[in-house]
């Protein structure tokens, strides 16, 4: 099965399940599939492709806002900034892929290679 086939099949799983566009396959995701990217939909993916596809918008977010807003100001080093901003970005990912697993078990839903 190729992977698009594979993505229809989860697509169609999530509408039975009556999930949401915007919680099933929402608009980062849908960006991330027109770039190229084979990531499994969001309830379906693994622990690593929601901590990178979630979290790393979310660090450069916190890194841009916190970079410019705060440490500027603090004279605080790159080094300090950076690592701050990895581990928002790697906390916020595991939040949101344990999330991800939760909400997959409550409906039911298989895990992607068991499609």
């Amino acid at each position: 099965m190729t992977f698009e086939q594979q993505r229809t099949a989860a697509i169609q799983r999530l509408i039975e399940a009556g999930i949401a566009d915007t919680e099933g396959q929402p608009p980062l995701w849908r960006l991330l599939w027109r770039l190229g990217l084979k990531i499994p939909p969001r309830l379906f993916a693994g622990y690593w492709s929601v901590v990178l596809a979630e979290g790393l918008p979310f660090g450069i977010a916190w890194c841009l806002l916190f970079g410019f807003a705060l440490w500027r100001d603090q004279q605080s080093p790159v080094a300090i900034a950076l690592f701050s901003a990895l581990f928002a970005s790697w906390l916020y990912g595991s939040a949101a892929a344990w999330a991800m697993a939760r909400r997959r078990s409550e409906l039911g839903l298989p895990k992607w290679r068991e499609l």
